[in-house]
């Protein structure tokens, strides 16, 4: 490739670029807007961020963000008007807005114009820090972001998160590291010659070895008429060889190999039946409340809540579409999960379902606008090419950070 075309193809990425992040400016002020007048109120649904899940093809959580970042941009004018121009990227006022006051609006915009993301990064967690809000408000915003999550990786591993408060974390890594030093005693006490193990990977051990511990020691817990377990769903033919294509899925996690299946196996419980047999989960009227079979063929095809874009998958009720008192049968396909509050909800007439068969819904607004989401169309020709310059004005040179956060607490 000649240069010419290497230059060529580099102007077009920081025009493409510019262009993008204006459009997300645009989005995002938008979004405001939408929310100020109530547009997503209604039928159902959540929050801003689950009616842009469904409608926007945004998770709830970046479209959560996005509409916080925006938000602010309203004290912070030469950050926004940056940001409109393609300048500064949508990752760039995310940093910014959580920490910038309309005091340091100009300093923060030139340095978001001329950092990269990470060396922004770096500045803004210092700066944070600096700045610390230790009023009653900010500790009840701040425990409110504390959280575990769970997310399964393309490897087939699960990825756990969890953001505590520095106390907090310091609890669970100490009790970690702990279990981490007792196996690592025993271990190199009977296999002195073993190579010794990463110690991420010791963690994750120490990790799941104390919640085994919890859950034998605890109390036998029961959720909504469940018994809280791991569950999971394998076809007879996968576990015996004789296909490789079909179910083998542990409840709430994923999809896992056979091999682990055996090795769960080796000390559970088995519960038996087939799900290809019409009507063997169905009980018409002769009992209104689901049974536990029932109950765990709802778990395995709705995998949680099925209102559109609903994340809850634990703590789920059994619902009867056509209502029991008004004839409805305790059958599959007049049956679904729901959530507390979408059960709520449907109840106080928010929104409607109509079962179409074989474990098919519609759920429709009261006026019967279907709750779905729309077809996206970009608008090609729109408006001219965005003027501003995402390039880091310095290149990626190295940010001394001291003097900056120095210059920004001056």
């Amino acid at each position: 490739m000649s240069v010419q075309t290497a230059e060529r193809l580099e102007r077009e990425l920081l025009a493409r670029a510019a262009q993008v992040h204006a459009a997300y400016a645009a989005l995002a002020e938008t979004l405001v807007k939408f929310d100020a007048v109530d547009g997503w109120h209604g039928y159902g649904i959540r929050s801003l961020g689950h009616w842009a899940d469904i409608n926007l093809g945004l998770a709830s959580r970046s479209a959560a963000e996005l509409f916080v970042a925006a938000a602010r941009l309203g004290e912070l004018p030469l950050l926004h008007a940056a940001f409109e121009d393609g300048s500064v990227s949508l990752e760039k006022v995310q940093l910014v807005a959580s920490v910038a006051t309309a005091a340091t609006d100009e300093k923060f915009t030139t340095i978001a114009r001329s950092a990269s993301v990470a060396q922004l990064q770096r500045i803004c967690s210092a700066y944070r820090k600096l700045d610390a809000d230790d009023s009653p408000e900010a500790l009840r915003e701040r425990n409110a972001r504390r959280a575990v999550t769970s997310t399964p990786t393309d490897s087939g591993l699960v990825r756990v998160v969890a953001l505590l408060e520095p106390d907090e974390a310091a609890i669970v890594l100490a009790a970690i590291d702990a279990r981490v030093e007792e196996a690592w005693r025993r271990d190199r006490d009977a296999e002195p010659d073993t190579p010794p193990t990463e110690l991420s990977s010791r963690r994750a051990d120490a990790l799941v070895e104390l919640a085994t511990d919890g859950m034998l020691a605890g109390p036998d817990p029961v959720v909504r008429g469940e018994r809280i377990e791991v569950r999971v769903h394998v076809d007879a033919e996968v576990l015996t060889g004789a296909r490789h294509d079909g179910v083998c899925e542990i409840e709430g996690v994923g999809s896992v190999s056979p091999s682990i299946v055996h090795m769960l196996l080796c000390d559970a419980k088995i519960t038996t039946f087939t799900e290809q047999l019409n009507g063997i989960f169905n009980l018409g009227r002769t009992q209104r409340t689901v049974n536990r079979r029932q109950r765990r063929a709802l778990r395995k095809r709705d995998g949680g809540c099925r209102y559109p874009g609903c994340a809850m998958r634990r703590f789920v009720d059994a619902h009867h579409v056509v209502p029991w008192d008004r004839n409805g049968p305790t059958d599959m396909d007049n049956l679904l999960l729901l959530c507390p509050k979408h059960h709520r909800l449907f109840h106080g007439h928010a929104y409607t379902i109509e079962a179409l068969g074989d474990g098919k819904f519609v759920f429709r607004r009261p006026h019967g606008r279907v709750i779905a989401p729309p077809p996206l169309r970009a608008r090609t020709g729109a408006g001219p090419p965005a003027p501003g310059n995402p390039r880091a004005t310095e290149g990626g040179a190295p940010i001394h950070l001291g003097w900056t956060i120095d210059g920004l607490a001056s």
